[in-house]
C-alpha cells in the first residue's frame, strides 16, 4: 500500500486591529494525516514552526506541537518572513537559535527523530496577507534500497564452500578520520543484519563531496569467514531513492569493510529517482477579514 505524509496547512484566518504599529495577521497550524502506520516511514509525532525575518533575521516565533495539534500564531502584516517546519525533530534541539542564519548552520540534521521516525523538512517565503502558497515536504535522509544480491563468483572455486549473506551497511566517510585508522564502528550510519530476504532498504544523511562519497559494504560469510565488498555511492541528496536492482559478486572480497574492492569484483548500477512515495505539499493561504 503506498503511504502518504502528513499534509500540513497553514491558513492566515484574519488581520487584527495594531499592535506597536503593525496589523496582526494569524495564523492556524495543523497537520492532516491521511493513514497512521507504526512503522511506516510517513509517521507524524512532533511538529516545530520556525518564522525568520527575511533575509536571515531574527526569529519571530518557534511554536513546537504534537503531530496532530492545532496550533495559532500571529505575524506581522505586510513583513517579508521566511518559515521552516520540522517534523519529529528531538525536543529542545532549536533552543538557542535567535535568527535563520545560526538555525541554517548550526542545527543537526539527523535522519531520525528520538523513536525512530523520519525527520522532514520544509521551508520558504511569505508575506501575510499573501497568495497561496504550496512547498513540498521532504525528509533529511537517503532511501537505499538493495532489491537482489547474486554470487557467481563462488561456481569459480575449486571447492563449494559452505557460504552465507552476512551484513549491509551505508558508512559515511565524509569526515578524514575515517582514512585515518578510525573504528569503522564509529563511522557506520545504518546497518541491515538479516539479508535473508530481498529487497532491503537502509539509509543515510546526504553526502554531496566530490571525494569522500559514502560507501555501501556487504557481507559474505566464506566457512564463517567474513568477505566484504565495499564500493562508493554516487554523491546523494536529500529525499532521493537510490535502487540497485542487483549486487553482484564476481571475485573476492576483502578483510575489512573499510578497504575497498576492485570493480572487477563487484558489479551493480544505481537507479536515482526523488523518494516520490510519501509526498505531499504544505498549504499557505491568507486573506483579510472585511
Amino acid at each position: 500500500m503506498k503511504q502518504t505524509l502528513p499534509a500540513l496547512i497553514l491558513l492566515f484566518t484574519a488581520c487584527s486591529a495594531p499592535m506597536d504599529g503593525y496589523d496582526l495577521c494569524y495564523v492556524e497550524f495543523k497537520a492532516v494525516t491521511e493513514e497512521t502506520r507504526s512503522y511506516d516511514e510517513a509517521r507524524l509525532e512532533s511538529l516545530d514552526l520556525l518564522v525568520f525575518e527575511d533575509g536571515g533575521g531574527r526569529l519571530e516565533t518557534h511554536i513546537r506541537a504534537g503531530g496532530s495539534d492545532l496550533i495559532r500564531v500571529s505575524l506581522r502584516k505586510n513583513i517579508p518572513y521566511r518559515w521552516w517546519v520540522v517534523a519529529n525533530a528531538p525536543e529542545g534541539i532549536f533552543d538557542g537559535f535567535t535568527d535563520e542564519d545560526s538555525f541554517r548552520h548550526g542545527v543537526n540534521n539527523s535522519i531520525r527523530g528520538p523513536s525512530g521516525v523520519f525527520t522532514m523538512f520544509a521551508n520558504g517565503a511569505l508575506t501575510a496577507p499573501s497568495e497561496t502558497i504550496e512547498a513540498s515536504l521532504n525528509r533529511y535522509a537517503c532511501k537505499v534500497s538493495v532489491n537482489d544480491i547474486s554470487v557467481p563468483y563462488f561456481e569459480t572455486l575449486d571447492r563449494i564452500p559452505d557460504m552465507g549473506l552476512g551484513r549491509l551497511m551505508l558508512i559515511d566517510t565524509q569526515d578524514a578520520v575515517y582514512w585515518d585508522g578510525a573504528p569503522v564502528d564509529d563511522c557506520i550510519v545504518d546497518i541491515v543484519e538479516d539479508l535473508s530476504s530481498f529487497p532491503v532498504s537502509i539509509y543515510c544523511l546526504p553526502n554531496k563531496s566530490a571525494f569522500r562519497h559514502t560507501v555501501i559494504a556487504v557481507e559474505l560469510l566464506f566457512d564463517g569467514i567474513s568477505n566484504w565488498y565495499s564500493v562508493s555511492l554516487p554523491q546523494m541528496d536529500c529525499n532521493h531513492h537510490y535502487i540497485i536492482e542487483s549486487l553482484v559478486l564476481i571475485g573476492p572480497g576483502s578483510s575489512s569493510p573499510d578497504i575497498p574492492v576492485s570493480r572487477e569484483n563487484i558489479s551493480f548500477s544505481v537507479d536515482i529517482d526523488k523518494w516520490k512515495e510519501n509526498t505531499s505539499q504544505i498549504v499557505f493561504d491568507s486573506y483579510e477579514n472585511d
